[in-house]
């Protein structure tokens, strides 16, 4: 009986819940039928809005939701990109990008990304304006590029480098009963991810690695800045970082780090070389978008998340990628494929099983990787077999490395809550792992065969892919993370670039003069989604299946940091 009320009940709210879209589908396409059609005029003002969370790829429930809602969707990077990029096509219609900015979280490859992008269009005669009510590092380095930039009077420019802090757990584990057992790579000294939770400070290893990746990538952004804002000598610039690094409206104005304080209602389009009946937004740009020829297609796969096995909209997961990899070689307009990266790694096998799935493409077509903000470990191992690999300079990559990690519980268990086993098995190994006691010897020593076996693997696929000696790889692997400017050195990366270049590059290897673009991988009806972001499963209502499914899925995440990982886990 309370499973039947449960399941009634949710039965109820599902169809509330469709009512509701349904109801708004309806009103957004009413409304949306009674406005004028978007056009554009001369002197056109595209306004960008970034602020909060930059997606790297468009969000089909976002857009859905904005939809139904009567609201502008938030634009991903990829599309940003394709406004920036038509805004320079446009014959003259766009005279001005104006970037206003809030607080921004991107990754700094992202934001390079972006930035190289309206340096383009400002070469192509667009101008720049940028606007905010105040600048925090990410902002002000995307900001710099503008022709123009305008801040609050009341407000503020803060530049105070780059930190890192990961969280140290051993302690905490202490206090609880709980131990980690952590095992490495023989040689993977700079494999840190599992290194929080067996230590209460930073290796030395560790220490050096970080040190040397925040240098160069304080030095990439800090390069770019002085280039655009050269108004402000070396010693003011040293002067601000290191003992007033919140500075003043005023006093960014004074050292050229601004161009005008003005609140909003003081912007005046035309001094900008815009016109007020030619303001548009990004999204209606984009809306405006025709649709591409070409008789091949250059599909841009994105892979974004942490590795996993199985199925999971919101990770890589392999068996995804694998149906992905079969709807594209059933395609015959296929001609190349763009694999953008932005995950930190995750399952040694799941990362086997995508690198194999990108291999089965090289084979049919060109596959040229780019890389987002991080594209390290289980990202690389993907990453190695493509005929191209671009990263910006400000990507994480690298980290070729692998660890295994096991939690046990016996003081917690035994100690503080009077909780004992009596395993009772047929043979030596048949009990582990346990969570109520730590591994023996023996038993480590198999994971570490395990762990070691899954090393050397990864790094014969860096050699074949990447066409290195093995020499080489030995001595530039051992988990150690690097730019993406340090990895074109090593030879870990062909070029430095981004999206739109890897695409271009692809084109030409695939020999298209030509080509449509399509993204991949497609998600089901969106509506779908949004049900099943509410909790109402289409397949059963009932309350209480909802509520273990859940619980199934803090399982399965717990999990996770088990096992054999290829992953890195910089906090930046």
């Amino acid at each position: 009986m309370k499973q039947f009320f449960g399941a009634l009940l949710g039965s109820i709210v599902g169809l509330f819940l469709l009512l509701a879209l349904l109801i708004g589908l309806a009103i957004g396409a009413a409304s949306s039928s009674d406005e004028a059609a978007i056009t554009l005029s001369d002197k056109t003002v595209v306004h960008i809005e970034l602020s909060g969370t930059l997606n790297e790829q468009p969000d089909e429930v976002d857009q859905f939701l904005a939809t139904v809602l009567d609201e502008a969707p938030a634009l991903s990077l990829y599309e940003l990109l394709e406004v920036i990029r038509r805004a320079s096509e446009s014959k003259g219609k766009v005279t001005v990008l104006w970037l206003e900015l809030g607080a921004v979280d991107a990754s700094w490859a992202a934001l390079t990304e972006l930035r190289a992008a309206l340096a383009d269009a400002q070469k192509s005669g667009l101008k720049v304006v940028a606007t905010s009510k105040g600048y925090d590092p990410k902002s002000y380095y995307l900001a710099s590029v503008a022709k123009k930039i305008y801040l609050a009077p009341a407000g503020s420019v803060i530049l105070n480098g780059l930190s890192a802090s990961p969280l140290y757990f051993k302690g905490a584990l202490d206090k609880l009963g709980v131990k980690a057992h952590l095992v490495r790579g023989s040689d993977n000294a700079f494999k840190s991810a599992g290194e929080p939770f067996i230590a209460d400070r930073m290796s030395e290893a560790n220490k050096m690695q970080y040190t040397q990746l925040l240098g160069e990538l304080w030095s990439e952004i800090e390069t770019s800045v002085r280039a655009s804002r050269t108004g402000i000598s070396d010693s003011m610039w040293t002067q601000v970082l290191n003992k007033e690094p919140l500075v003043t409206a005023e006093r960014a104005l004074a050292l050229g780090l601004v161009d005008a304080l003005e609140y909003p209602d003081q912007f005046n389009l035309e001094d900008w070389g815009g016109s007020e009946d030619g303001l548009i937004s990004a999204s209606d740009f984009a809306s405006l978008a025709k649709e591409e020829t070409g008789s091949g297609v250059i599909a841009v796969v994105f892979a974004e998340g942490d590795i996993v096995d199985g199925s999971d909209a919101n990770a890589v997961a392999d068996n995804d990628f694998t149906e992905t990899v079969k709807d594209l070689l059933e395609r015959s307009d296929v001609k190349g494929v763009v694999l953008r990266i932005n995950s930190p790694g995750g399952s040694a096998l799941a990362s086997d099983e995508i690198h194999r799935g990108v291999i089965r493409l090289t084979e049919a077509f060109p596959v040229v990787v780019s890389m987002g903000g991080a594209a390290a470990s289980g990202g690389y191992y993907m990453a190695a077999p493509a005929n191209e690999i671009w990263a910006q300079p400000t990507t994480i990559t690298g980290s070729i490395g692998v660890f295994g990690l096991l939690f046990s519980g016996e003081d917690l268990l035994n100690d503080k809550l009077g909780i004992r086993s009596q395993p009772v098995a047929t043979h030596p190994f048949a009990n582990f792992p346990s969570l109520d006691r730590s591994p023996s010897d023996q038993e480590l020593a198999l994971v570490q065969l395990s762990v070691d076996r899954t090393y050397a693997r990864f790094k014969e696929v860096v050699v074949k892919g990447r066409k290195l000696e093995a020499s080489v790889v030995d001595s530039i692997a051992r988990g150690r993370v690097y730019t993406g400017f340090r990895a074109k050195e090593l030879g870990l990366v062909d070029a430095l670039g981004g999206m739109q270049d890897a695409m271009a590059s692809c084109a030409k290897l695939a020999k298209l003069k030509e080509y449509r673009v399509e993204l991949f991988p497609k998600n089901d009806e969106p509506w779908k989604q949004v049900l099943r972001d509410f909790g109402v499963s289409l397949r059963s209502a009932s309350l209480g299946m909802q509520l273990e499914a859940q619980l199934e899925q803090v399982r399965a995440k717990i999990q996770t940091l088990g096992g054999i990982q290829a992953r890195e886990t910089l906090i930046l």
